[in-house]
């Protein structure tokens, strides 16, 4: 009894004092007499340790529950201090009691560790999402200090050093550092964008066609600006298709309500350019090369504007089909030199190559000569031009030397090239000023003397020429001649110096002009066809013999070629529906079909002969586009034979002619005024002949004898079928005078067929509402019209037409 005590005791109280410990060994083993007496301490210590164990260990449950309260109100490091604190008193402290206190308090440290390491985790997440990596493994590193079990914390830091150390490499290769100006040219393009839509907006599809343009030279792969430029095109090409419409309808009115006002030879003043700023060819050999070089592709892309220079010099040559390519010259500055362009194109001339390159660098190009100049230059170019001697020399002996006119001066002021000549003048060359091979050693100084004042005089009475053509010497622009080399050496302006250009090919084509006469001939054929009927038919009569009908007998369709357009043919409404009422051997249908068709045909003939021929030639030029076809002209008369009393009537013979020519043959005899601009067309003459269709001509031919009654019997009959041709002509003849390179409607022909039919049933048809369904209504309208267009241009022996052709809004037949 006294060893289970013990064990009891010792389980619920725990350690007692070194004298309670000390009592119990004696207690237990004295005399059994004093048994009683130890039961009775050993109660008394047990209730004693008993009381003072709860008190601690309410104490330690109270301090527990402490910690756990501020745990609760986040803080959790005071609670994780005072648990710990708390745990050690606990340790000390024997039996089952403490133990399980202990164990408790160690869940409760975990527990709160597990807490406070989650939200020190969620603020380093928080600061990932910011890219605060170093903030974020800072915090992380916290939390895998209170847990460090578990894993995820171990990976996220690793994830954020990962991005950490990444983060110089990205700086590096970030858009704002390898393009600084980017936001500045994003900001432009989204301008360029805006200004696009508002354009779009307003219909100037063009204006806007041209910013989208600029986008895509800086951004090629701008979405938005390909889509923008594709709906702009298909914007222009509806309504270039819808002008066309209008200007054909315009040209059909014309032709039918108006006269064609007559054009005289008047002379025309072309000494001066009074059209449109408007993109043409050029004349001079410079624009014509840089036109037809033709680049497949464009790809540079982040290049110097030197670099860029260098590659379309190289390139130039290799695509140039005469393998001469175009010099392109370098006079940029340093920093242009280093300033780099995207360029990005797909099949584009070099003259365009240019144009946008200067637009996309911001720098200024030339043209002098036969060179591209980029970057700062002069204004005035040199320039030396091929003339013929006579030209010059009756351009010289129409004026003076003094043109008080002109307001030029004489050699012995300034108006010449001599002495106050500008230094960068072009130097005059010596051989010019010695022309006589036979001079004497003394007379040199004299004739050199003369040559120059002769030069002088030459050199006032060209300027003189030139300025009343309104080509100015200003500025020291000079110009002086050289017999020997038929050069004329000319100083001025690029502006002036093309004018100068087109004014002297205009002179040196007067000697052996040659016309090239162009005709487009136009035929239009717009059919309209509207149709809706109802036919009905009625039928009856006895199964076995004759019956009786009523309805359209055989009807007759007016489409283009007979055919019927029938949505609904011979509908049985009531099939045998008299068959209850008359009987089984009775027949009587009632059926229904309708016509409808709402039909537009258009049809066009184009023929556009084109021919290049002398000025006042004897015989007329003349173009053929035809094919030689033999028809029947007409039938020889059927041969009879008689044998007796025998006739036979032997078959008729067709007879040919000579070919027809199916088609068109166009004729003409230009000639040019003496203005070298007014040209005159006499003869003009068109045909058109073409086989419109076969006639079938049914003959019966009968042969017999005449009886002694004087009466006629037939013997023999015969039936021929004498097919012949429908041949359609059209010509007409006429002369007219009209300006170089102008286009001039020269006739037209109108021809309208209208057909209506309206059948209809009597009474019936004239029900209101109701009788539209007993009648049949068609209109069939055909109009062809026929325009003849004639255009003439002067043309020179190598083949390139005098003057360049105007843009004037109207078409160009690609000329």
């Amino acid at each position: 009894m006294s060893r289970i005590a013990k064990s009891i005791w010792l389980r619920r109280v725990g350690p007692l004092s070194l004298a309670g410990a000390l009592v119990l060994p004696a207690a237990v083993n004295g005399s059994e007499g004093a048994s009683a007496k130890g039961e009775a301490d050993v109660k008394t210590v047990y209730e004693a340790n008993k009381d003072a164990m709860q008190k601690l260990f309410g104490d330690f449950e109270n301090q527990r529950r402490d910690a756990m309260s501020k745990a609760g109100e986040g803080k959790y490091l005071e609670a994780l201090n005072e648990l710990n604190a708390l745990l050690k008193k606990v340790d000390k402290r024997p039996g089952d009691l403490a133990r399980s206190m202990s164990e408790e308090i160690n869940g409760n440290i975990t527990r709160i560790q597990r807490v406070w390491s989650s939200e020190i985790m969620q603020e380093a997440q928080k600061f990932a999402k910011e890219k605060k990596y170093v903030e974020a493994i800072d915090k992380a590193q916290q939390a895998q200090k209170l847990t460090p079990a578990r894993e995820s914390i171990g990976k996220f830091i690793s994830e954020c050093q990962k991005y950490e150390s990444a983060r110089p490499f990205k700086e590096d290769t970030s858009l704002a550092k390898v393009v600084p100006d980017y936001e500045k040219r994003q900001k432009e393009l989204d301008v360029a964008l805006r200004e696009a839509k508002i354009f779009f907006r307003n219909k100037r599809y063009e204006t806007a066609a041209q910013r989208l343009e600029r986008v895509l030279i800086d951004d090629p792969f701008n979405v938005e600006a390909v889509d923008m430029l594709a709906h702009c095109y298909d914007r222009l090409f509806n309504y270039g298709k819808a002008r066309s419409q209008e200007t054909e309808a315009l040209q059909n009115a014309r032709s039918v309500w108006e006269w064609v006002d007559p054009l005289t030879a008047v002379q025309v003043d072309y000494t001066t350019d009074r059209s449109g700023t408007v993109r043409k060819q050029s004349d001079s050999d410079l624009y014509n090369r840089l036109e037809r070089i033709v680049f497949p592709t464009v790809p540079l892309k982040d290049t110097t504007l030197s670099q860029i220079i260098s590659y379309l010099n190289e390139k130039s040559r290799t695509y140039d089909q005469d393998k001469q390519g175009v010099t392109i010259l370098d006079n940029l500055s340093r920093a242009d030199k280093e300033r780099k362009v995207s360029l990005e194109l797909g099949r584009v001339p070099l003259l365009d190559i240019i144009r946008y390159l200067s637009m996309a660098s911001g720098v200024s190009y030339s043209f002098r000569g036969d060179k591209v100049i980029f970057g700062t230059v002069d204004n005035m170019s040199t320039e030396i031009f091929p003339v013929h001697g006579d030209i010059i020399a009756q351009i010289i002996d129409s004026k003076t030397v003094r043109s008080t006119d002109s307001g030029m001066t004489g050699p012995e002021e300034d108006g010449g090239g001599g002495d106050n000549a500008p230094a960068d003048a072009p130097p005059v060359d010596p051989t010019m000023m010695a022309e006589d091979p036979g001079m004497m050693p003394g007379e040199e100084g004299a004739a050199t003397t003369a040559n120059a004042a002769t030069l002088k005089a030459d050199s006032a009475a060209l300027k003189a020429y030139f300025a009343e053509r309104w080509i100015t010497f200003d500025n020291g622009a000079d110009i002086i001649y050289s017999p020997r080399g038929q050069q004329l050496l000319v100083r001025n302006t690029p502006e002036n110096l093309r004018r100068i250009d087109a004014l002297l090919r205009q002179l040196d084509a007067v000697e052996q002009p040659m016309v090239m006469v162009e005709a487009k001939l136009i035929e239009l054929t717009d059919t309209n066809l509207n149709e809706l009927g109802f036919e009905w038919m009625f039928s009856a009569g006895p199964n076995s013999g004759n019956k009786w009908s009523v309805g359209v007998v055989d009807p007759t369709r007016h489409g283009a070629n007979g055919e019927m357009f029938r949505v609904l043919n011979n509908f049985k409404i009531f099939p045998n529906f008299g068959n209850k009422i008359f009987g089984h051997d009775t027949h009587i249908d009632l059926s229904l079909s309708i016509n409808a068709v709402a039909q537009n045909r258009r049809s066009e003939v184009l023929a556009s002969p084109r021919i290049l021929t002398e000025s006042g030639a004897k015989d007329p030029a003349m173009i053929k586009m035809i094919e030689k076809t033999y028809f029947i002209t007409e039938w020889d008369e059927p041969d009879v034979e008689t044998d007796g009393f025998n006739i036979s009537i032997e078959s008729t013979d067709p007879e040919w002619d000579d070919a027809y020519d199916l088609g068109v043959t166009f004729s003409v005899k230009p000639t040019v005024k003496a203005d070298n601009y007014t040209i005159t067309l006499n003869d003009i003459h068109p045909i058109f002949l073409s086989h419109i269709n076969d006639y079938d001509f049914i003959v019966t031919y009968e042969a017999g004898i005449i009886g002694p009654d004087g009466s006629r019997q037939p013997v023999n009959s015969q039936t021929f079928n004498l097919r012949m041709p429908e041949i359609a002509r059209r010509e007409m003849t006429t002369s007219i005078t009209l300006y170089d390179g102008e286009t001039v409607l020269i006739g037209g022909m109108a021809d309208n067929e209208s057909t209506t039919r309206d059948d209809k049933w009597p009474i019936l048809g004239d029900i209101p509402l109701l009788g539209r369904l007993f009648r049949d209504e068609m209109t069939n309208v055909t109009n062809r019209t026929m325009l003849i267009f004639i255009t003439a241009r002067l043309v020179r022996p190598n083949g390139l037409p005098v003057r360049s052709a105007r843009d004037q809004g109207l078409i160009d037949f690609n000329r």
